[in-house]
Parts: structure tokens; sequence; C-alpha cells
């Protein structure tokens, strides 16, 4: 490639710098549905305090040079020169594949103001990446694609997860099952079509346990009781210390950061890698769900936004999705609860579910923000495992089914 004037007028202003960025893969092939869940993804961390982006994980790359105002290097000899000062490995030109190109208007922490030129570049089979600058970077390693969705990246590489998993879900739709604690949200799932998957609430405690075996979800439920006594100061804050360590119970920000996690864990496992190009997907909640139950049991703003640093990879599936927002009233919502006597639940009282139901709607609103989606509310639908609902099934009450099954298939019908 020959060096050229560069043109950026198809930019919306006149940009002052450009990078190059190589995203290094051990795999020879562009990530599918068939992935299969090993390390792929070549990053380091920039432990240089000095420098920019610091303790972000990264991938090759850096400026573009110039050797005067009207010419710079091309940019894949910088994608080739880049690489090498950073791996010690010289990959002829034609071995880099042109990914993207994107300008950013603003400078933020986390990336500078210019344009951004990515690049693939398979490394399997090949060699091992040398650290060659020890001083500014830990030791590559390779890392998978669910530990990167929680890992802070730079900028280029988050825009190439963020990329391929709009690709990913492209052809697939999604449904959210919305509402408070004891609600009857496991029951609706009966009206979908059986071949549409259902994707469960992840803090059940079958499928949501610490190593030791226990629920981490009853660890939590454990830790408002305790929490509860010491507010009332009825333990003293030493004491009400002492209790969380010995029996390891789940703070606030512990427990969503660990549901935050388990969320990535289920995308990648159930929806992004299931081998299904095409599929429809009903989920009892989503992601925002640590939004929700943080400002509900009272964690700071500020620890929100950095739990949440990450959602903007699972926004892709909120995007797409249709929410159906499901409630009940309160005498319900208390009969459910004491129906279905779920073990990780037995440490909450009647208050809290109470003031749980009234806020949880704007709660919602509040935590699924601007993004698009679309809101069904099933009023008076009294769907539940213990009302007349029930019982009309045992009873055989054809008119009133019809009737039940045709309000459902509407909203069904009518969902895009």
């Amino acid at each position: 490639m020959k060096t050229r004037i560069f043109d950026n007028s198809h930019f919306t202003h006149e940009a002052t710098h450009e990078y190059v960025s190589i995203i290094a893969l051990e795999i020879d092939k562009e990530i599918d549905e068939s992935y299969n869940g090993k390390p792929i993804f070549w990053l380091h961390q920039r432990i240089n305090i000095e420098k920019a982006m610091f303790e972000y994980y990264g991938c090759p790359g850096g400026h573009i040079e110039e050797k005067d105002k009207k010419i710079r290097e091309p940019t894949i000899e910088a994608a080739q020169r880049e690489f090498s000062e950073e791996t010690g490995e010289y990959i002829p030109k034609d071995k880099f594949q042109s990914e993207f190109c994107k300008e950013y208007v603003q400078q933020l922490d986390d990336h500078e103001k210019g344009v951004r030129h990515c690049y693939i570049f398979s490394t399997k089979g090949k060699f091992i990446m040398d650290n060659i600058e020890p001083k500014n970077h830990s030791e590559w390693k390779l890392y998978t694609f669910q530990e990167v969705l929680s890992m802070k990246c730079i900028d280029d590489f988050e825009e190439y997860i963020r990329k391929t998993i709009q690709r990913l879900v492209q052809h697939k739709n999604f449904w959210i099952k919305e509402g408070a604690i004891a609600q009857g949200k496991s029951f609706l799932q009966k009206y979908f079509p059986k071949e549409w998957k259902e994707i469960p609430e992840v803090t059940v405690s079958k499928t949501f346990v610490n190593k030791e075996g226990e629920s981490e979800l009853t660890k939590f439920y454990e830790y408002l009781k305790e929490e509860k006594r010491y507010l009332n100061k009825e333990i003293s804050e030493e004491e009400f210390q002492r209790i969380v360590v010995e029996k390891r119970l789940n703070s606030n920000i512990v427990f969503q950061e660990k549901i935050e996690k388990e969320y990535f864990k289920v995308l990648c496992d159930q929806v992004l890698f299931d081998e299904k190009k095409e599929e429809t997907y009903v989920w009892d909640r989503s992601q925002q769900s640590t939004t929700i139950f943080a400002r509900f049991n009272g964690m700071k703003e500020k620890e929100i936004q950095k739990l949440k640093s990450h959602e903007f990879y699972f926004d892709e599936i909120i995007k797409r999705s249709v929410v159906i927002y499901i409630y009940t009233s309160v005498r319900q919502t208390i009969q459910n609860e004491q129906k279905r006597k779920r073990l990780e639940e037995k440490d909450l009282d009647i208050k809290y579910l109470r003031e749980l139901k009234e806020r949880y709607y704007s709660l919602m609103i509040e935590a699924y923000g601007n993004k698009p989606l679309k809101i069904r509310s099933f009023e008076n639908f009294n769907i539940s495992e213990t009302n007349i609902f029930k019982k009309l099934w045992r009873n055989i009450d054809p008119k009133k089914e019809q009737r039940l099954q045709k309000k459902l298939n509407d909203v069904l019908e009518n969902n895009v």
C-alpha cells in the first residue's frame, strides 16, 4: 500500500489523531454460535500509571504516525508496526483483516478523541505472544468470551465484542417477563409456545449456588435480615460485621455483582453460543434486575454505575426484547409467596414484599431507561400458582380459558 494524503472529509470533524487496534484471536475463523467457551482473546493489562487507560485490558495497537501534516503512515502498515512493537512478531500485511473504523468525537477516560481502525489477526498455531514492554503491560494472556464481558477493556475491543453480539443475535427474538417477587411470572410460561426457549431466573437457589453448594440468594436475604437488626440497634456494628464474615453473607453490592456476572454466563451458555442461528427466548427478568434491586435495597448511585459499567453488552438483548410486566394484588402476592415456600426467601417479611411491589414498576422503567422496548401489563390477570386460575384448569371452564388465552395471544401477535 502506497503512502497517501489522508482525507477525513467523510467524518463529522477534522480528527486530530488516528489509531489502530489489532484483535488477536487464538482461532482461525469468525466467532459463531458453535464457539466452545475456550480462551481465545490475547489481552494484557496496562500497568503504567503514567500512561493513558491505566489498568484497562487491551490488545496490540497505537497511534498512526504522521510524517507531516498531510502525509501519514498507511493504516495497514501502522497495524503491522504496532503488532511487532508489542509482541516481537513481524506479520505480513495480508494477514490482517479489516474489521471496522469508528470515530470518537469526545475525549473520555476510556478513549481518546479521534479515528480508530480495528483489524483482526489469527494467532492460532503460530506463536505465543511475548511481552516486549513489561514496564507498560502485564504478560499477554488468553481470555474467554464470557470473561471479557466483565473486564475493563479499551474502547476498540469493547466495540468489537458489542458488534459480535449484535451479529450473533440478529436473527433471534427475546421476551422478558418482569415483575416483583411472587407475581406469577413462572406460571405465565405455560402460555408461550413450547418450542420457545425458557431462561429461568438466575437467582433461583437450584441454579445459583456458591462453591459450598449454598444458595447465593439465601446468603443475600440473611444479610438483609441481619442488616435490619443492626439498623434497629438490636446488634452492634461489630457484631453485625462479625456475623457477615462468619456466615459469608452477601452484601447488596457483592450479591448484585455476582448476579451481573451470572447473567453474562447465561447469555453465553444459553443464547449466544447455543449452536442456533434463529431462536426465540423467554427470560425470567433480565440483567436490569440488578439495577432494580440495587436501588430498592439502597445501594448508592456511584456503586450502581460501577456495577453496570458493562451493561451495554446486555443492552443488545434488551433492545430486541418485548417486556411483559406482570403484577397482582398485595393479598395475592402474600398468598403466592406463602404457597411456593422457597427456602431462600424464608427471611422475607410482608413489609418487604409490599414495598417492593409498590415501587417495582417505577424502578423497572428507570432501570430500562430509554432502551427501545415494549411493556405489556396484565392488570388483574391473576396468573399465579395459588389463585382461581389454577383451579380453572382443574375444573375445565372452556369459555374462560379461551378468553384468557386470547388475551395473551393478542399480546404475542402485536409484539412488533
